[in-house]
């Protein structure tokens, strides 16, 4: 043999060795994990299996691939069938919590497009699939839309940006490593996507929570300590690492033959100060005390209505440095109370793009979607310039209030804008119209050109045909009351951090506080019962709708109408019969019947569809309690502290059980515990010192 020929099949078998045997033994190990049901599926979406058709639903898991399980959003739940019947447009909505809803998904942007399509279209089926998630980027994304590819999709929206530096391995995030490279990214995740890699991040935790507590969701609060410089060599990855998923999003529906409407993202530039604002590193000594002096200038000026030396004094500090975000938002709202439009956006935008707490899309993301819309407008991309939409519809020039409830999540009025857009680019790539019921695809339009944003010369951007934003609003039966709902919902957000850190902080509180006040005679029940009738005609017109019958059913809630909201959730089980939070509200209806045994039934099949749903085991918890079944009661109990350990009421519970059954030292444990979450609280002091003395 000669001696070359040994030499390369002895380092082949090197090799093998090397490669082969751990490989072995990883597909080894991972099918024996797989053999005995460890771990969980880590895909999007999942199968259910019903009667006549398999339907896609969602994966409440899913999140757990990148957010600690504790942490961890789930997706909207869904249902679609998986073939797509005859004639039927399937539009996918991917994006993040702005294009989810927040905060009240009935009322997004999506269920707007369905709406304004059907009412135009009404021979056409349309599915509006909302695939959005709160707290996600483009890293998980990319992933979805990879799993769209299969689903017989015909348009994706794809409406993301605002959580890449703050997301899982931005250059803010707290969910693990900060931007990292991007091929380590992927390895990660596809190790943890393997019952391997979720057995070794069992084990991590587990060691982890032997130190530490459970953390629990706090919102943007949490990102408190995560400033992060616009200039900072994390942030540039960032960009990198968005510009290339993106590149795979569009790839992957170039290959599945789908139209993507690619939105670029808005953002509240007028009425949303920065969050955080930094001096450049090297400002020290004598420079950073001549700057604080003239902003300290501009400020008193500005206070007095004296806005152009206001601007003088703060164009004297921007000299010194001009990265400072609250200085620049400041030098804005000079301009445009000055009547200078023109000049008055840049500055707020350069406030957004300054901002420590990168919580908005910034102009190098939403540049980076123009030049990929550019790229791929050959292959079925098409760009909806969102973010120059809402400034040519804003009154001033710069969007603020009138589209966002706070920095970027959407008012009705922003989420009809973004809707009749995305309507009139699908009905011009789609021949929506035949006669005969059938799904056209029309030429591509021509790409106009970048200054005219993404509506072709010679359309309009209102459209003659579509729903009013009022008819629209009203076909998915929002109301006054619907209007009370979210802004209640932004005024809880509003007054934590980090929007109790804006200098108009307390005129934002009391400008909702205001507007709550006016809307208060709309949840009264006289009011209430009125708004029923519309909304059941309209359930009845699409009664597959579970977003509709969602909000009856809350209506029916309220006016005690517990019958007739039992029933809604019994029709929303049909459509989502996966769905674990509507076996949940189920539940509810029936307790409030006096029908326990019956609603310890459904807190049952709520717990099969979703073992990790806090809410259930801690219902079912206490129901089993109040009839003295404890040895069953305490698991469920134990379950929901297990997943907030912070629920001071379900320990206080849980410790009197203990208590009951004999086990004294256990219902101190949790006495202790309640003491430690809240010292001041009395009454673990005083059953704590009762359980003690006996």
């Amino acid at each position: 043999m000669p001696p070359d020929l040994h030499v390369i099949r002895l380092w082949c078998f090197r090799l093998l060795a090397l490669l082969g045997i751990p490989l072995l033994l990883f597909a080894g190990l991972e099918g024996g994990l797989r053999l005995i049901r460890f771990g969980h599926p880590t895909a999007f979406f999942a199968l259910w299996p019903a009667s006549l058709t398999n339907l896609c639903v969602d994966n409440p898991r899913f999140g757990w691939r990148f957010f600690p399980s504790s942490l961890a959003p789930e997706p909207r739940t869904f249902a679609f069938p998986e073939s797509k019947r005859a004639g039927t447009l399937r539009i996918f909505v991917l994006g993040e919590s702005a294009a989810l809803g927040d905060p009240d998904p009935k009322f997004g942007f999506p269920p707007m497009l369905k709406a304004l399509l059907r009412e135009r279209f009404p021979r056409r089926h349309f599915e509006v699939v909302n695939l959005s998630m709160v707290a996600i980027n483009s890293h998980v994304i990319r992933l979805i839309a990879q799993e769209c590819a299969g689903k017989q999709g015909d348009v994706w929206v794809i409406y993301m940006g605002n959580n890449e530096v703050i997301g899982p391995f931005g250059s803010g995030t707290i969910f693990g490593s900060q931007a990292p490279p991007l091929a380590l990214v992927r390895a990660h995740l596809a190790v943890k996507a393997t019952r391997v890699g979720q057995l070794l991040d069992t084990a991590v935790q587990r060691a982890q929570g032997e130190k530490q507590a459970r953390p629990e969701w706090r919102g943007m609060e949490m990102f408190l300590e995560q400033r992060v410089r616009r200039d900072d060599p994390r942030t540039a990855r960032v960009y990198d690492h968005f510009q290339h998923n993106l590149a795979d999003i569009l790839e992957a529906g170039r290959r599945a033959g789908v139209r993507i409407l690619l939105c670029t993202v808005g953002t509240n530039l007028k009425d949303c100060q920065p969050f955080a604002s930094l001096h450049r590193p090297d400002l020290t000594g004598a420079p950073l005390a001549e700057w604080e002096a003239a902003y300290q200038g501009g400020a008193r000026e500005e206070a007095q209505g004296r806005f152009a030396e206001a601007l003088a004094a703060y164009q004297q500090a921007a000299g010194i440095d001009a990265h400072y975000a609250e200085l620049q938002f400041r030098m804005g709202r000079c301009h445009l109370a000055l009547g200078q439009q023109t000049e008055a956006r840049p500055f707020f935008q350069q406030a957004r793009d300054d901002d420590a707490l990168q919580f908005r899309t910034g102009t190098r993301l939403n540049e980076i979607i123009r030049q990929s819309a550019a790229a791929h407008s050959g292959s079925g991309a098409r760009l909806v310039d969102v973010e120059e939409l809402m400034a040519r519809r804003s009154p001033q020039g710069v969007p603020g209030g009138e589209f966002f409830y706070e920095h970027v999540h959407l008012t009705p009025e922003g989420n009809y804008l973004i809707a009749q857009a995305l309507a009139e680019e699908i009905a011009a790539a789609f021949t929506l119209d035949r006669a005969d019921g059938g799904l056209g695809t029309a030429a591509p339009p021509e790409t106009p050109k970048a200054e005219t944003g993404s509506i072709p010369a010679g359309r309009k951007e209102t459209g003659g045909g579509w729903l009013t934003q009022a008819e629209c609003l009203q076909q998915l039966g929002f109301n006054e009351s619907s209007r009370y709902d979210c802004l209640s919902t932004v005024l809880d957000r509003i007054k934590r951090p980090p929007f109790s850190g804006q200098s108009n902080h307390a005129a934002q509180v009391q400008n909702i506080e205001t507007e709550l006040r006016r809307l208060r005679p709309a949840i009264k029940p006289a009011q209430l019962k009125r708004a029923i009738p519309h909304l059941r005609e309209i359930v009845s017109r699409h009664p597959e709708d579970p977003d509709l019958r969602k909000n009856l059913a809350g209506l029916l809630e309220l006016v005690s109408d517990f019958a007739g909201a039992e029933a809604e959730w019994r029709a929303i089980i049909q459509v989502l019969p996966h769905a674990a939070p509507a076996y949940f509200n189920l539940a509810g209806m029936l307790e409030h019947q006096q029908r326990p045994e019956e609603a310890l039934g459904c807190l049952a099949e709520c717990l099969q569809r979703n073992p990790e749903f806090p809410p259930a085991h801690e219902r079912l918890g206490l129901l089993l309690a109040e009839r003295d079944r404890f040895a069953e009661a305490i698991p469920h109990l134990k379950a929901t502290l297990r997943l907030k350990p912070n629920a001071i009421d379900v320990r206080l519970s849980l410790a009197q059980i203990l208590v009951r059954q004999g086990q004294r030292s256990q219902a101190a444990k949790q006495f202790q515990e309640v003491l430690r979450l809240d010292p001041s609280n009395a009454e673990a002091k005083r059953l704590l010192d009762a359980t003690l003395s006996r």
